[in-house]
């Protein structure tokens, strides 16, 4: 998806938290990955939900209108689990995400074992 970009990919990093939890260490981590990739940040997003479906997030959803605006690309996230660890509503979020259209990247691949 991100290679149809001809300019530098325009990315906000996103993070899933426990309520009251510190996202600070989810960022690091999507940081160096966007850094990886070539991504430029254009800035921060956190919502902390817990694991709410996220069609429900507020930071989420600034993040939907982001790319429908064009001041971004896609999303970059530690993992999955910024998103959802169930693959019903995490499928559906890379659809949607798909339909605005934009991207995830993730520093963690966990398809793997």
């Amino acid at each position: 998806m991100t290679a149809a970009i001809d300019e530098p990919h325009r990315v906000a990093l996103y993070a899933l938290v426990e309520p009251g939890g510190d996202p600070a260490d989810r960022f690091a981590v999507a940081q160096a990955h966007a850094a990886r990739s070539g991504s430029e940040i254009a800035f921060r997003l956190c919502d902390s939900t817990g694991m709410t479906d996220p069609f429900t997030r507020p930071g989420l959803a600034r993040a939907y209108a982001a790319i429908r605006r064009g001041e971004i690309h896609g999303l970059v996230a530690a993992s999955r689990t910024d998103i959802s660890s169930f693959d019903h509503p995490y499928e559906q979020e890379l659809r949607r995400l798909r339909a605005v259209p934009g991207f995830l990247l993730l520093a963690h691949d966990e398809t793997h074992a």
